[in-house]
């Protein structure tokens, strides 16, 4: 579970830096971010990418979770760009639901 914990937070993050840039946000909301949206969104998008190696590291050792958060950081990011290209409008309850997810997904492979 700690892997699905790991690619939900990362998810999660490509999903939030994606919408930060003014293009992007208005083909997912249909309006241009305001600057202190934009660096809002850049911010949260960067401190859940540096949570999301987390779980990995817990569960494996810094080692291997390091080397199996680089493949799950390939997967959110490739899943976030199909999304992206295919489905914009999705982008934001694929952001929206993948951190609680993740938390019940770090919380069951931790027995809490």
């Amino acid at each position: 579970m700690m892997p699905v914990a790991s690619l939900l937070l990362c998810l999660a993050a490509f999903a939030v830096l994606a919408m930060s840039p003014p293009r992007h946000h208005r083909d997912v909301l249909g309006t241009t971010p305001a600057p202190r949206r934009e660096r809002s969104l850049k911010g949260l998008g960067w401190a859940l990418l540096s949570l999301s190696p987390v779980p990995l590291t817990i569960g494996t050792g810094i080692s291997i979770g390091i080397a199996f958060w680089f493949g799950t950081t390939t997967l959110a990011a490739l899943l976030i760009a199909i999304i992206l290209a295919y489905r914009p409008r999705l982008l934001v309850p694929v952001g929206v639901s993948s951190v609680p997810l993740a938390l019940a997904a770090f919380c069951l492979s931790r027995g809490l």
